[in-house]
């Protein structure tokens, strides 16, 4: 799984939720949070659990934290480390 892979997928799982199905351009670099792409706190939640479920994986607490502030290649990144790392959904 590439970065390119993850972050397409990341992008459809953004688009087919909180963006409601919108194709317009997400710049890699934004934040997620209203200040670049827009989501609010709602939207944030919801997408961070379709990327938990589509990937298997936990994403950690401290990205929960400032998840507005992160950005979809930041994203790409915590799923590739998670998933390198063995990090499954069902772990506790």
């Amino acid at each position: 799984m590439t970065p390119v892979d993850v972050q397409e997928r990341l992008a459809q799982a953004l688009r087919a939720g909180a963006l409601s199905g919108s194709e317009r351009h997400l710049p890699l670099d934004d934040p997620l949070g209203e200040a670049g792409l827009g989501l609010d706190s709602l939207a944030l939640v919801q997408f961070l659990v379709a990327v938990e479920r589509e990937f298997g994986i936990r994403i950690p607490v401290d990205v929960w934290a400032r998840a507005d502030l992160i950005s979809l290649r930041d994203c790409a990144g915590i799923v590739i480390a998670a998933c390198s790392g063995g990090q499954a959904a069902d772990e506790s």
